[in-house]
């Protein structure tokens, strides 16, 4: 069990920075906390951080 909770903390720590990383992003386009592009107009920029980054922790 101690392997699957030093993977998860990890894993929880890569989520984290990629949203954070993801906030930055749209903060330095100017898009934030709305995003203004499509398909996302609209959108909070950190629920679209959230979303792409529980798809892969690479995403920004």
């Amino acid at each position: 069990m101690t392997i699957y909770n030093e993977i998860t903390k990890k894993n929880d720590k890569r989520f984290e920075e990629c949203v954070s990383r993801g906030v930055k992003y749209y903060k330095d386009i100017g898009s934030y906390p709305t995003l203004a592009a499509p398909p996302n107009v609209g959108r909070s920029a950190d629920d679209v951080a959230v979303e792409r980054c529980g798809i892969t922790t690479t995403a920004y």
